[in-house]
């Protein structure tokens, strides 16, 4: 793995530097590697925090947040810190809706834990998970001013009450649209790792139909890095190759990377798709001038709740089929990359959205873009999206799906492996692919996204799988390509 830590430059928004468990540090610099080399140099930089004069500081941040939600009932993960000087056994929580109490919970870290919460200092950051027992019954569309807070600790008011809260408000409403999440991969050609990354990409893509991926590079040595890709890498990567879903702090206090080292599989992502949101966005006109090679990308967004956030506009640009080398692959010099970052139109914070973002409204905001002459217009994808830009909270709301600006561009074919042939289709038993370029794995899924079969043979038994139809993700050593076969 490439580990990489980077303070973020001055001109983008404020933004701490957080840490994760397995890291087991608060302060410390990782220099630049060298994949090539494959060796991580490390430099280690302590200094002293100031004087913890708090005896009972315990910090709450909160894992779930309700924000968007249909008629229900709710649970509310939470995790809590101790940034005092004493260890922390029992503490009491209470929460309200529009200021009236109306739940109140006694927390004994003892009961689930063989120890006490113990303080956080320089070196160790200790972290107490703890899910909500009582659920939060929001049974009727409106909206909901929630509050949670550390009511005691140890029996007596927390020294540092400065961070025992949480607040914010929940937009209960009768329909919620279905959430699109993108997943920003960071990486790059000379990266080892960053191959196996790509493939984990592909399986996520092949699992969930509601998932867009870029792939953003980032090296002086990648031909496909670009600046605003840089500055993206610099603010929230912490590794190559580190998936990033939304831009979303899944763990308050540590990084934004998600990393995938597991076939794909993310419990973050679960989570992710399960945080409704009351935006809907879509691209409703696309033009491309081939001529002059002006793309115009149109975007929608369907609000079916109020917005109070201040919401920006982004397209990203993407290039499949891209040849060139990648580390690691089996063929390192003959290798395609796909859903490769080329340009984010509105800058990687976005454009204001400056109309209404009331429940009922629909709002739209026209891209125009002049493709360089070295992109192939025939491998250009685009994908749209709302993000937040209120101060440090920094996270896309929901996204569209990708589109082609050629209609007769189909799927993520890479050039080398057009000629794949996938019959008989229908079939009732047997099936068998072609493909001029050699088969790393073949991932099978349902119309559900469930994968049910994998492998890397030709020839391929479908009778073990029930009628229906299913998408077939097959990987090769010069790309990747998708074929839907029907199952009798």
């Amino acid at each position: 793995m490439i580990v990489k830590i980077k303070l973020p430059i001055p001109t983008f928004p404020t933004k701490q530097i957080r840490f994760s468990n397995h890291l087991k540090a608060t302060t410390f610099f990782l220099c630049r590697q060298c994949c090539m080399k494959n060796k991580l140099t490390l430099l280690i930089l302590f200094f002293h925090l100031a004087y913890q004069s708090a005896a009972y500081d315990l910090k709450i941040m909160a894992l779930d947040r309700h924000e968007y939600e249909v008629p229900g009932t709710y649970n509310s993960a939470l995790l809590f810190q101790n940034l005092g000087t004493n260890n922390i056994q029992y503490f009491e929580l209470k929460w309200s809706l529009n200021g009236t109490v109306i739940g109140t919970e006694n927390v004994n870290i003892l009961s689930s834990w063989a120890s006490p919460l113990l303080p956080s200092d320089a070196f160790t950051s200790y972290y107490f998970p703890y899910t909500i027992q009582q659920s939060l019954a929001l049974l009727s569309a409106g909206e909901y001013d929630f509050k949670l807070w550390i009511n005691t600790v140890h029996g007596a008011v927390d020294d540092d009450q400065t961070n025992d809260t949480i607040a914010y408000r929940i937009h209960v409403v009768d329909y919620l649209p279905e959430k699109h999440v993108l997943l920003e991969e960071y990486t790059h050609t000379y990266c080892g790792p960053c191959y196996n990354g790509d493939l984990d990409l592909e399986e996520l893509l092949a699992a969930h139909s509601q998932l867009s991926a870029v792939s953003i590079h980032n090296d002086v040595a990648d031909p496909m890095s670009f600046s605003d890709g840089t500055a993206l890498d610099t603010y929230f990567s912490t590794a190559h190759p580190n998936f990033v879903f939304d831009r979303y702090l899944f763990n308050p206090n540590t990084e934004y990377s998600s990393m995938i080292w597991s076939g794909g599989n993310s419990p973050d992502l679960t989570k992710r798709f399960n945080m409704k949101e009351g935006l809907e966005v879509s691209i409703s006109e696309q033009n491309y001038d081939p001529a002059s090679r002006l793309l115009t990308v149109t975007l929608r967004a369907n609000f079916y709740a109020n917005y109070e956030d201040a919401l920006a506009w982004n397209v990203w640009v993407l290039e499949d089929s891209i040849f060139g080398y990648q580390a690691s692959a089996p063929n390192p010099n003959n290798y395609y990359h796909n859903h490769v970052a080329r340009s984010i139109l509105g800058g990687i914070w976005g454009e204001s959205m400056s109309t209404s973002t009331l429940d009922g409204t629909t709002a739209y905001h026209t891209f125009s873009y002049t493709l360089p002459s070295n992109f192939d217009e025939n491998q250009i994808r685009v994908i749209g999206f709302v993000q937040r830009k209120d101060g440090e909270r920094l996270e896309l709301v929901n996204t569209s799906d990708d589109l082609k600006i050629q209609e007769h561009y189909v799927g993520l074919t890479a050039k080398s492996i057009q000629q794949c042939k996938v019959y008989p289709n229908p079939t009732a038993g047997m099936l068998e692919i072609e493909t001029n370029a050699p088969i790393q794995r073949i991932i099978v899924v349902d119309l559900m996204g469930t994968k049910v079969m994998e492998t890397s043979d030709k020839m391929i038994d479908l009778s073990p799988l029930t009628a229906g139809t299913y998408v077939f993700t097959i990987l090769t050593e010069s790309g990747v390509m998708r074929e839907q076969v029907v199952k009798w």
